[in-house]
């Protein structure tokens, strides 16, 4: 698996600031995606559940440097352990609110 952290500068409320992708290695299809908005929200997909309008690249995802070459996104690489502390940290907060 590969773990994204990319940061989407732009100007719409309606769409997230900050996206972090689980990325199966050989497919480059996202796992699991969580979607963070500037007001503070929080959104997720997995395959079968979602939140809010976040849904599941139907695509592959670019490599990182393609990513990174577009101005408007600022993506890095995270570990699997910090991708995971931010999962549980949105589930949990997405299941109690």
């Amino acid at each position: 698996m590969q773990y994204l952290k990319t940061r989407w500068n732009h100007d719409h409320d309606d769409q997230p600031v900050t996206i972090y992708s689980e990325i199966e290695t050989d497919t480059r299809m996202e796992v699991r995606k969580i979607e963070q908005f500037a007001d503070g929200r929080s959104t997720y997909a997995m395959p079968g559940t979602s939140t809010g309008a976040t849904i599941l690249a139907e695509k592959p995802i670019p490599a990182l440097q393609e990513i990174t070459e577009q101005s408007q996104f600022d993506a890095q690489t995270i570990t699997a352990a910090e991708f995971d502390a931010i999962w549980t940290a949105i589930v949990t907060d997405n299941a109690t609110g």
